[in-house]
């Protein structure tokens, strides 16, 4: 059996001319405006802010215990957290 050329990888997937076809494929296909909507999602009513922060070391690792906890990903937990706080 022949050993596809491989061009690159994305994303951990290996670019092959298989990859490239589908990808093709679909693009002929079209998309729809929401597939083609670019920039920061919206969480709630507009475009999200984003905000930097840094941590300590201990709170960066309860932070990562609570992610692995709830299974959120780290924005969701520190903006439930904020929400939290600031409604107190």
């Amino acid at each position: 059996m022949k050993k596809k050329k491989i061009y690159g990888y994305s994303g951990g997937i290996a670019i092959t001319q298989d990859v490239i076809d589908q990808v093709a494929a679909e693009a002929e296909r079209g998309y729809t405006d929401e597939q083609l909507r670019r920039g920061r999602p919206y969480l709630g009513s507009a475009v999200a802010k984003t905000v930097q922060v840094k941590l300590s070391p201990e709170l960066h690792s309860l932070l990562e215990k609570r992610v692995a906890t709830d299974g959120k990903s780290r924005s969701e937990v520190v903006r439930d957290a904020l929400t939290k706080y600031l409604a107190s």
